[in-house]
């Protein structure tokens, strides 16, 4: 222990406990710009999956509004009876 605190305390050491230590100093800043840097990437992913989802979702709407307008494709409105009374319908009765 002695050994070790009378190295730092000498010239040589003090060099090379001032190089560690500016040597940590870099690697702790290098490490959390890593860190930083892929949690702002998986953010700014999430966020693009998310808008992706919200613009297939607004587009789903808006062909299902085009649709349900159209008369061509949408025709009369069948009466309540031919829902109830379908003949194609299939049932085990």
């Amino acid at each position: 222990m002695l050994a070790v605190l009378s190295f730092f305390l000498s010239p040589i050491g003090r060099v090379v406990g001032v190089a560690a230590l500016a040597l940590s100093l870099v690697g702790g800043i290098y490490a959390k710009g890593r860190y930083d840097d892929h949690r702002a990437y998986t953010i700014k992913l999430e966020k693009e999956a998310a808008d992706a989802v919200d613009k297939a979702n607004a587009a789903r709407l808006a062909a299902d509004k085009k649709f349900r307008s159209h008369p061509i494709l949408v025709g009369p409105k069948p009466h309540r009876w031919s829902l109830r009374h379908d003949p194609d319908r299939f049932s085990r009765d």
